[in-house]
């Protein structure tokens, strides 16, 4: 008698065969769900170890911090006769002045509107001597200070037009002329010859180190050439009302002064 063996085909849920699989792969594969495993419990520990160290450090700087302000309070209650000082307002650096060692220093009149400003620049202390005093420097004036010697003053000629004027200050010729002189003075004025304008007529000084001085042709200024070095002092400025057709017997409006002290290369602005 023949028998058969009829074989039934189960059919299984889909989560069944979903475990039975990840069953199979897990079984297969021991070593690589060890090694990560092993690795996040690496890295778990190291983040606490971060966590709490940095807690750690966080409670000794406190710690620290608590003693020193212990101490302090201590100093404090034990120093009843100590004055605390009072912090002082910090002087303010002063826009007229500047600390530089120059050999020259070029004073430059700016003058933006109007026709013809007429400078005046003369030395008013050291003077030369008492018979000769320290004469202005500008049109219908002198064109170099003192009159013997290396100059000390050299002015660049008159502009008919508007735009600027210079004169040259050699501190190199100084030195060796005023031996025991220490500082200088500058006076600079200037009045209207043509057209009266209404800005302010500016002053500038560019101080410089070394190279050698030329008048530009044309420009009626002085530049220095190859220097080393060089600043430049905040402009001092004036309106000019003064104002002449003839030829002049005033020296005109004082717009600044300049003083520099060759001890301590300070240049200072004044009006």
């Amino acid at each position: 008698m023949n028998q058969t063996n009829n074989k039934t085909e189960v059919k299984r849920s889909w989560w069944y065969s979903t475990f039975r699989t990840i069953g199979h792969f897990c079984f297969r594969n021991w070593w690589l769900i060890l090694l990560l495993f092993a690795i996040s419990l690496i890295t778990t520990s190291v983040f606490i170890y971060q966590l709490r160290k940095k807690e750690i450090i966080c409670c000794i700087k406190f710690d620290k911090a608590q003693k020193e302000l212990k101490k302090l309070e201590q100093l404090l209650a034990n120093c009843s006769s100590c004055v605390l000082p009072i912090d002082q307002p910090r002087a303010e650096a002063n826009p007229n002045q500047i600390n530089f060692d120059a050999d020259y220093i070029i004073l430059t009149y700016k003058f933006t509107d109007g026709a013809d400003l007429d400078t005046r620049t003369r030395m008013t202390s050291p003077t030369l001597n008492e018979s000769q005093q320290n004469g202005y420097l500008g049109w219908s004036r002198g064109k170099s200070w003192p009159n013997s010697g290396s100059p000390v003053l050299s002015w660049g000629l008159d502009n008919t037009g508007r735009g600027f004027e210079s004169v040259l200050v050699n501190l190199l010729s100084f030195k060796q002329q005023f031996v025991s002189q220490n500082n200088f003075d500058i006076d600079m004025r200037g009045f209207w010859f043509g057209i009266a304008g209404d800005n302010p007529v500016n002053i500038h000084a560019t101080l410089y180190k070394g190279g050698t001085p030329k008048l530009v042709e044309g420009s009626y200024k002085y530049i220095i050439i190859d220097f080393t070095d060089s600043v430049s002092l905040n402009s001092a400025s004036k309106v000019i009302s003064k104002q002449i057709i003839k030829v002049a017997t005033t020296e005109g409006e004082r717009i600044a002064t300049f003083n520099y002290n060759l001890d301590n290369k300070i240049g200072t602005f004044q009006q």
